[in-house]
């Protein structure tokens, strides 16, 4: 870090992860001196959103590969005052465990020797089997025969045995160059040898009689009208060839990745769009909608009807079904205004509110897993709320209650940082906190920067990653097992690029199960892949997460990819797991009350509780502020340096004033005070006023005119009696227009 690097700060934020980095930002809107550090060598943390390449940086990086270093004792001792002492903080996130990278899909060799093997069952029209050749001169000899034979089909098709002799004429040659060729360009642009293969066996079939090779006449066409394979065949071919993705072929596409760490999704009606929007954040982002809500029902994926349209389409439900919801949705959509229809659960679990309402088994797991999202353990009002809240989102951007931002969640903490970086704060990756500063009076005074620099602020922002262990409450301990899948097609293939949502309730029904499909069209894979994520809350540290997830991973996809039974097959796939603590409670015995340690993101599938804990910080830290406010137009902001300040004061000056002076030199005091005053009376003079003004001028105009007949005894006394008063008008009339 450069020497004139600034060291006081009013803020400083350790970690860019998506709560810090709107605290960021709304610090930093209101004029706060804001310093935001981290130490990685991207932005997000927690929320980023990786590349295929990327991932295995990643993964070295949790292992504590490439970690910055902490300062050392006698620098530290060097900086703090003997008053002082220090609290030593985190530099590796040790959070993340079980990781594991695994391609199921062999290398371009084992690919290209099965597509060959699938190729020659295949194609059972040629009669015949293509036989690979390793030898190039080989295949170009072979190729040259194949050319020969087949012009003298064209030559004489009864006896081309016979004439083999001939074929090397050069009459032939002439015959045959153009179509010799179509032929070799037609074989290079397959770009296999396999196609050679075939070619050559159609030659000699043709030689036994074309009857015996199975493709008929009228398959296959003579030299002379560019004989070729059918163009069915070739179709195929070259479709096979496109859906084949290897191992390099996928790390060539590596730039089209984008592969979330904390996948979440955004309530149409919540609390992040909505601050999205106040703050003019959401100019940085692009969203697209959840097209496709589904449900797990009886070992079968239904689609799940959510919006009055969906109801009244659905084929899976019932016209007594379809009446029976939409009179529970709308009766939840207002739950809030008939306390009365459910104070008698308001203890109880909202299963058994679903169960008093009568409603049918299909419905019940339609409202109670996919539209409110509850567990066995969820209680009757917050049931309602999630439904409501639902029903709230549906409609606002499309048919759907969900957006995901294009690019992954990591795009939304880089915007938070953007609108902080605007407004002031200073940002460096790749630096973190070695140790916290701490005075006497237990009261965080700044930090120790991994570069040997101390750092002052009133109040420390840290994620807790970065808070020792041994500081948190370990009974909120919980995991979350999480798997991200690369596959080749949709789990409900119909042809269709469908953002899908699957809420997957476990045996005991205390945890959900989310399953987000993400299309190409979400830019976070090559078309046509598609990007699965799994989450799964658990209790248990031991389990590995292929093993939380196997019974799901085994209902939705291939997981043998020698048998084929139409589900998606998995090419590639991450698997790891995370801790994280339901309730952020550190000891303050040892952490000052100024640090503020912030939770890391937890199980649920929306990001609205991330927005209260970042607005419940803010007001406690700074009171009476707003929270993120819009900012100002910039066409509105103008900004006038020095030279443009002294102008504008410069031509502020008044002409009146400057004239008034140099005549009041002549003048005694007491004219020259009253005639000011006459001046400032003018100014302040109404409207109306004005205009009386102006009419007993006119009149003054006319006096004077009639003063020229009069004597001149008269007319000296008439100008003695305006004495003052043209110096005085013609001050005015300069300065009418600057007053309109």
């Amino acid at each position: 870090m450069a020497d004139e690097f600034p060291t006081e700060f009013d803020v400083i934020v350790i970690g860019t992860g998506l709560s810090e980095s709107i605290l960021a930002a709304a610090f930093s809107r209101i004029g706060q001196k804001v310093l935001h550090i981290d130490r990685n060598g991207y932005y997000s943390g927690r929320w980023c959103s990786f590349n295929l390449q990327a991932v295995d940086s990643w993964i070295n990086q949790t292992k504590g590969e490439d970690a910055l270093k902490a300062t050392d004792a006698d620098t530290i001792k060097n900086l703090i005052s003997d008053e002082e002492s220090t609290i030593e903080l985190e530099l590796i996130d040790k959070s993340y465990s079980h990781t594991n990278v695994t391609f199921n899909i062999g290398d371009d060799k084992t690919d290209v020797e099965s597509d060959l093997k699938e190729k020659a069952s295949s194609e059972g029209t040629l009669n015949s089997q293509c036989k690979g050749k390793e030898s190039t001169e080989k295949n170009e000899e072979i190729s040259e025969k194949a050319d020969i034979i087949e012009s003298n089909e064209v030559k004489n098709n009864d006896s081309v045995a016979a004439n083999n002799s001939s074929v090397a004429s050069e009459q032939s040659k002439n015959d045959t160059k153009d179509t010799s060729q179509k032929v070799n360009t037609d074989i290079k642009d397959n770009v296999t040898a396999d196609v050679k293969d075939c070619t050559i066996d159609v030659k000699d079939s043709s030689t036994t009689g074309v009857k015996d090779s199975g493709l008929n006449s009228s398959d296959s066409k003579t030299i002379g009208e560019k004989k070729e394979l059918p163009e069915s065949v070739v179709d195929n071919d070259i479709k096979k060839k496109e859906e084949i993705w290897t191992k390099s072929r996928l790390l060539k596409e590596w730039r089209k990745f984008n592969l979330d760490l904390t996948p979440k999704l955004l309530y149409c009606g919540g609390s992040m769009v909505q601050l999205l929007i106040t703050s003019d954040i959401a100019k940085y982002c692009e969203f697209k909608t959840v097209t496709r809500m589904l449900t797990l029902l009886d070992g079968k994926l239904e689609k799940v009807p959510c919006s009055r349209a969906d109801v009244f389409n659905s084929k899976e439900v019932s016209m007594l079904e379809k009446r029976m919801l939409m009179k529970f949705l709308t009766s939840c959509a207002e739950y809030d205004k008939k306390p009365t229809e459910y104070e008698a659960f308001t203890d109880r679990p909202f299963t058994d509110y679903l169960e008093s309402k009568k409603l049918t088994k299909n419905i019940k797991h339609f409202v109670q897993h996919s539209i409110a999202m509850a567990t066995s353990e969820t209680l009757t009002p917050e049931g309602l709320a999630k439904t409501k809240k639902f029903l709230h989102s549906l409609g606002r951007y499309g048919n759907t209650a969900f957006l995901w931002p294009l690019y992954g969640c990591g795009e939304l903490p880089q915007g938070f940082c953007r609108m902080c970086a605007v407004f002031g704060g200073v940002y460096c990756l790749k630096m973190s906190a070695s140790h916290l500063v701490v005075d006497k009076d237990n009261k965080c005074t700044g930090l120790i920067s991994t570069d040997g620099k101390k750092l002052t602020a009133k109040y420390v922002i840290i994620e807790e990653s970065s808070v020792p262990v041994p500081l948190f409450n370990a009974s909120n301990k919980r995991y979350i097992s999480r798997a991200v899948l690369v596959t080749n097609k949709s789990i409900v293939h119909d042809g269709s690029q469908q953002l899908s949502l699957l809420q997957i309730p476990k045996s005991d029904g205390r945890y959900l199960t989310t399953v987000i499909e993400l299309p190409p069209s979400s830019m976070s894979s090559p078309s046509p892949l598609n990007v699965v994520h799994i989450t799964m809350e658990t209790e248990n540290e031991d389990t590995t997460p292929e093993l939380d997830l196997q019974d799901i991973v085994n209902t939705l996809f291939q997981t043998e990819p020698s048998q084929d039974d139409g589900k998606p097959v998995i090419m590639w796939s991450m698997f790891f797991k995370r801790e994280f603590y339901c309730d952020v409670s550190v000891d303050r015995t040892v952490v000052p009350e100024n640090v503020i340690v912030i939770p890391g993101p937890g199980p649920q599938l929306d990001l609205d509780i991330v927005v209260d804990q970042s607005r419940a910080i803010f007001e406690k830290l700074m009171p009476g502020e707003d929270f993120l406010p819009r900012p100002p137009n910039p066409e509105d902001i103008i900004y006038i340096d020095d030279a443009e300040k002294a102008v504008k004061d410069e031509s502020n000056k008044s002409d009146f004033t400057e004239s008034d002076q140099s005549e009041s030199i002549n003048k005694p005091n007491d004219q020259s005070e009253s005639d000011n005053s006459n001046f400032t009376e003018s100014i302040d003079k109404p409207k109306d006023q004005s205009q009386s003004d102006n009419s007993n001028s006119k009149e003054s105009k006319s006096d004077q005119s009639e003063s020229i007949n009069k004597p001149n005894n008269q007319s000296q006394s008439d100008n003695s009696s305006h004495t003052g008063s043209p110096d005085q008008t013609g001050s005015t009339d300069k300065k009418e227009p600057k007053t309109e």
